[in-house]
């Protein structure tokens, strides 16, 4: 029997799963150059600009946790065991799931670029 749409999703999920480890990576490398920031600058009130950031990336991390614990969940419906389940077995609860992860993902990622962009403007700006 196919398991096309079982191994799908799955792909799909494995897609956003390295984003958001990359996520991660570059959530780490901007989190140090704010740091960095703090400890360069003598401007009493730079860390409080800068814990907006800090802050909005740990938001994210978390956004990006709550997807992780959403992934598991669905990866346990579309496999039994360690084999992808038929096509005929993909219910609409499954195929539900798999649509607000889609939906999660662009909108944690759209969220991510703004936050991204916002971070390195700030540090742009300070450079300049």
């Amino acid at each position: 029997m196919p398991t096309r749409i079982a191994e799908y999703y799955s792909e799909e999920i494995l897609d956003w799963s390295e984003y958001i480890e990359a996520f991660r990576d570059e959530s780490d490398l901007i989190n140090e150059r704010l740091s960095d920031v703090i400890r360069r600058n003598s401007i009493s009130n730079i860390a409080q600009k800068v814990e907006v950031y800090q802050d909005a990336l740990d938001r994210m991390a978390d956004i990006f946790e709550t997807i992780e614990d959403e992934f598991n969940i669905q990866e346990q419906a579309i496999k039994d065991g360690e084999a992808f389940i038929e096509d005929t077995r993909v219910n609409p609860e499954i195929e539900r799931r798999q649509e607000l992860l889609r939906e999660r993902m662009k909108e944690a990622e759209k969220e991510f670029i703004d936050v991204k962009f916002g971070c390195y403007q700030f540090l742009s700006d300070l450079l300049s």
